[in-house]
């Protein structure tokens, strides 16, 4: 009986598999390390966190609300934005 042999050797596709892992263990850590960066928050996270209505609703005269609810309509910003006194 005659083997047939694969046209692509076995290591060749060892070494695909491997780097495949390994690529993907790689994004998963650097998208990790994005998100846990500083720490930090930023404004559209408070948004996304707590808003229980539409986010980013355009109103008639073209100005955005960052949150609407059904009773509320909710404008998310930091507290030292602005004059202080």
């Amino acid at each position: 009986m005659i083997k047939q042999f694969s046209s692509i050797p076995r290591v060749l596709v060892a070494s695909f598999k491997l780097f495949a892992v390994i690529a993907f263990l790689s994004t998963c850590s650097l998208a990790q390390a994005k998100t846990a960066k500083s720490g930090k928050w930023h404004e559209a996270d408070f948004v996304d966190a707590y808003c229980q209505g539409e986010v980013e609703h355009v109103l008639a005269d073209k100005t955005l609300v960052d949150c609407l609810t059904a009773t509320h309509a909710i404008e998310y910003d930091w507290g030292k934005n602005g004059l202080s006194l």
